[in-house]
């Protein structure tokens, strides 16, 4: 629940190391400096408080965990609830509100097609430039007469970008195999990494992948 805050942990033992008050001798750092110790007294003839510093401090710290904590509440409470990642309002702000949950379906969509043997639907969530291919439908096809059942175990965000007009969400699909052959049914768990991207309005399946694809490619 609190992997989250592990990024913060290096700044905030940072940030109270600086806030620990000096050595008052002399090390190998340089000699000490004199400070001058505002006593109750000389406090109330200078007007300020003797404690007023370290309260602040104290103040400063205490409301820098709470944005940590809320933040990363946010990231958990907006996300859907079965992806590997959170993403919450900072996916949405790289590529759109809805984004998740339509491509998400596109993937689901397509997989469904699949198992129905509605290949002219299922193709229809593929990017246009493999679609309007008659090669690589044709080849797509093929592969597909011995294609097992696979149904989706779950979809988790591996990454989101935007490069222009380019929005690209990576999944990394859990799926289930099943082949029936000679009385047998064999159910296989398999993992690919799903890249999707918004094509003139809709997402569509760009590629599948055995490991992490590459933005550039």
């Amino acid at each position: 629940m609190l992997l989250f805050l592990i990024p913060f942990v290096g700044p905030l033992i940072l940030l109270g190391l600086l806030c620990l008050k000096g050595q008052a001798q002399d090390n190998q750092y340089g000699s000490a400096l004199q400070h001058l110790v505002i006593d109750k007294r000389l406090a109330s003839i200078m007007k300020v408080s003797p404690t007023s510093s370290a309260l602040t401090t104290r103040v400063l710290v205490g409301l820098l965990v709470v944005v940590i904590c809320v933040f990363g509440t946010s990231l958990r409470a907006m996300g859907p609830a079965n992806e590997v990642f959170p993403d919450g309002w900072f996916t949405n702000s790289i590529v759109g509100a809805g984004s998740v949950e339509a491509s998400r379906a596109s993937v689901q969509n397509y997989f469904d097609a699949v198992n129905n043997k509605d290949y002219d639907k299922a193709f229809t969530y593929i990017i246009s430039q493999a679609s309007t291919n008659p090669v690589e439908k044709q080849k797509w096809l093929e592969s597909m007469k011995q294609a097992p059942k696979v149904d989706v175990v779950s979809l988790g965000i591996t990454r989101v970008s935007r490069t222009g007009d380019l929005k690209r969400i990576v999944f990394e699909a859990n799926l289930q195999t099943t082949k029936v052959g000679a009385g047998v049914v064999e159910s296989t768990p398999m993992k690919r990494y799903i890249s999707v991207i918004e094509e003139n309005g809709a997402w569509r399946i760009e590629g599948f992948y055995k490991t992490m694809p590459d933005d550039d490619k």
